[in-house]
């Protein structure tokens, strides 16, 4: 207990602190607010003591700290309730624009017309178990841009679809959503289909989803239906279970201004999550259906080496004979550069960058590949993936979350 009042004292003397300099407090532009005794408040503690009862004023010292801090744009908070006291907080903040929470509640007096966050652009939720009423804040923001959901619970979506639909945001640029769970009354692409379809604008450019349970080709199509309307030009699937030829036709028929595209193919449909595995056909053939991609420059996927395969160029080498036999094209394709790497450079002139990545929520892939036009010739590199700045490419994941997913 004294560890805990201690704490109380040290938050509410560093508000008073910052109340006292308005020169400090008028400066500041993000404020990141943590609850460290989220799941310990009533544990370990006399039966007649109650640390909840404190929490009141914290968040008064919290809140007063916000409301002086005039140039405020973005607040991200951790196990906290959201109430009426941090609702009105945020409204009274000029500049506004970005809220992220993660293991939060959200108290049941917050809704009303007077409440509502229109100065909310940029959104992103963390739902974990016993969270889930933090889903009902989507209704408090009707102007939001970017919208960032993430389902921690393992579980089917407790959220209504009348909340989330696509139709409540009419001014949504980019949406990602992951990891769900299929549905009672169907898999979990076909929700997102359903709230896409409700849509009654069409301004979406960067879209993400990730599922639990792999999805079969025909349900990724019903997807990319629905997305069609949409100028995307970043698009992102975790979750596939088969992986055709035919879905590459397909995208590049729906999206036409693609320039960013991420495959994550699952082994079986009890795979739940994302590592690198064989797909269904050699690189060369998926690298084939990329030439009606006009302006794509960046493709990753969970695609497995193989290290006894054979290359084009190596065949042709091998029935042709030995001699023009060259360094970086060995028989063995122990070069993964035209092993993987060359063939798409080839279909796909606009291509700059080629990844292939493991497990999807490290958010860097294990082998990655630059391209460029030098002299009217073709050069790929291999690019360490520890120095790739991963942070600069949109890929929403629970890890972190930077400014550049806005």
């Amino acid at each position: 207990m004294e560890k805990f009042l201690n704490s109380v004292i040290r938050c509410l003397s560093r508000s008073h602190f910052l109340l006292t300099r308005p020169d400090v407090t008028q400066r500041i532009e993000h404020v990141h607010i943590t609850n460290g005794w989220f799941g310990d408040m009533d544990y370990d503690f006399p039966d007649t003591f109650s640390p909840a009862s404190l929490m009141s004023a914290i968040m008064q010292g919290i809140c007063a700290v916000l409301r002086a801090s005039t140039s405020l744009s973005t607040v991200r908070m951790s196990s906290y309730d959201i109430n009426e006291t941090f609702i009105q907080t945020f409204l009274a903040l000029l500049h506004f624009h970005t809220l992220q929470l993660s293991r939060c509640f959200l108290s049941h007096n917050v809704f009303g017309e007077t409440k509502l966050l229109h100065n909310v652009r940029n959104l992103s939720l963390k739902i974990f178990k016993g969270t889930p009423s933090l889903w009902n804040i989507l209704t408090l923001c009707p102007n939001v841009h970017n919208l960032i959901l993430f389902d921690l619970t393992e579980k089917t979506l407790a959220v209504s679809s009348d909340v989330i639909h696509f139709g409540n945001f009419c001014n949504l640029r980019r949406f990602s959503l992951g990891s769900i769970e299929d549905g009672f009354d169907g898999p979990a692409v076909g929700l997102v289909v359903d709230w896409l379809n409700r849509a009654t604008e069409h301004h979406l450019t960067h879209f993400k989803l990730s599922v639990r349970e792999p999805a079969s080709d025909t349900a990724f199509f019903l997807l990319l239906d629905a997305l069609q309307p949409h100028p995307l030009e970043e698009f992102i699937f975790d979750g596939l279970l088969e992986g055709r030829l035919v879905i590459f036709d397909r995208i590049s028929q729906s999206f036409p201004r693609l320039h960013s595209l991420r495959l994550f193919r699952r082994s079986s449909n009890r795979q739940r999550k994302t590592s690198h595995c064989e797909w269904l056909s050699p690189p060369w053939e998926y690298a084939r259906h990329l030439v009606s991609f006009n302006n794509l420059q960046y493709f990753g996927w969970t695609y497995l080496i193989i290290r006894d395969g054979y290359s084009p160029l190596s065949l042709q080498v091998l029935e042709g004979g030995l001699d023009v036999l060259r360094r970086d094209d060995c028989l063995d394709s122990e070069d993964d550069t035209y092993f993987a790497a060359s063939v798409f450079a080839a279909y796909c002139p606009s291509l700059r960058t080629v990844a292939m990545f493991g497990r999807e929520t490290s958010a860097s892939a294990f082998f990655v590949w630059d391209i460029e036009q030098v002299g009217g010739k073709v050069v790929i590199s291999s690019v360490k993936a520890s120095d790739v700045l991963w942070r600069r490419v949109w890929n929403p994941w629970d890890g972190d979350e930077p400014d550049e997913w806005w």
